[in-house]
């Protein structure tokens, strides 16, 4: 067999990891020893950030990729700019199983219309959508997730309330498009106003898909459906257990978490192991209430946390509920007999090896 052949990507395959992570939290963190704590709450996946200092925010150092992807096993999401095939290249050579292809803003905060092919990737990626038109985006360039946060293109921060109300102007949007295109149906073309009727219909349309031209006939498509047909996410300000509740309740299929759970060492995996827990019980106030007491200032807006662990807390055994309600260890680090298929990233076999 020849060694530099490479397997294709396979978009089973891709669904299956990203079903993984749905009904989960994935965590944002800056090190190997965020990632292991991280890992022993539950969480589904972690992404290491770039560094804070790099204002282009550019991709996260491979060696901090691979020093994670050795520390867990847990699949390892490794975060580019819009539109650069060559980092997400690099992720996933470097151990990354998922790839975030996340939106960035130059100086003129107009958006990059770049965007990488992402059927030419191994493994999943997600993508940032603000509105219809980048869902349909998403769609279009090959995306296996949609990640929806509460920052906007002039660069201002949210709260989980606006990642559900951008969520559900998404919705509105999709309504809107359906009731002309229904309209539309409905033309007689007897009518002596057909030609008047029908181009009225058709500017409103166009003035919904706006920019968008190349994703019309797939914002129609997912008009008529009434629903994105990709997983969605909530990325950026979901920081306590009742954000995560308040986004899952609203239809999201998973949480994003900053590495602001990590501030405070001691009460960091029990923050953690909250977060996870509210995932997975996000309709039951009674277990939101008790995993939501005395996680610290750094939960609920105050700054950095200066919590002490509670009586007979155990640093590993979190909130005392269990490794919370993620998919497991899964599989080991390596490669089974037989070695890695030629040209698979192991980031991705090990997912599915």
């Amino acid at each position: 067999m020849n060694e530099n052949k490479k397997a294709p990507p396979d978009p089973q395959m891709k669904t299956a990891i990203i079903e993984k992570l749905k009904k989960g939290v994935i965590f944002e963190v800056a090190n190997e020893e965020h990632a292991l704590i991280a890992q022993r709450a539950g969480a589904r996946a972690v992404m290491p950030l770039p560094d804070s200092s790099d204002s282009v925010k550019r991709m996260p150092d491979p060696k901090t990729i691979k020093g994670i992807f050795d520390a867990v096993v847990i699949p390892t999401i490794g975060r580019v700019r819009v539109g650069h095939i060559i980092e997400a290249q690099i992720m996933e050579k470097a151990g990354a199983s998922i790839i975030d292809e996340c939106e960035m803003y130059g100086k003129d905060k107009k958006r990059v219309k770049l965007c990488i092919d992402k059927t030419k990737l191994y493994g999943p990626s997600f993508f940032t959508a603000y509105n219809l038109g980048e869902v349909a985006k998403a769609i279009r360039t090959g995306a296996s997730a949609i990640r929806i946060t509460a920052e906007d293109p002039s660069g201002n921060n949210g709260n989980a309330v606006q990642i559900v109300s951008i969520y559900k102007s998404i919705i509105k949007e999709m309504g809107k498009l359906k009731g002309f295109i229904e309209k539309m149906k409905k033309l007689n073309p007897a009518d002596p106003k057909y030609k008047s009727n029908k181009e009225e219909i058709e500017s409103e349309i166009d003035d919904i898909v706006d920019e968008y031209k190349k994703e019309k006939d797939i914002m129609i498509k997912l008009a008529c459906l009434g629903k994105i047909t990709l997983p969605v996410f909530a990325s950026n300000f979901v920081a306590t257990p009742a954000d995560v509740a308040l986004v899952m309740q609203n239809g999201f299929d998973g949480v994003f978490v900053t590495d602001d759970v990590f501030e405070n060492h001691m009460s960091s995996l029990r923050y953690a192991n909250a977060l996870v827990h509210a995932a997975a019980k996000y309709n039951d106030p009674v277990v939101l209430a008790q995993i939501s007491e005395d996680l610290g200032r750094n939960a609920y807006g105050g700054g950095k946390s200066k919590l002490k662990p509670k009586p007979g807390f155990v640093p590993g055994l979190g909130l005392g509920l269990g490794p919370g309600p993620g998919p497991g260890p899964g599989p080991g680090p390596g490669p089974g007999p037989g070695g890695m298929p030629p040209g698979l990233p192991m980031g991705i076999f090990r997912i599915i090896g």
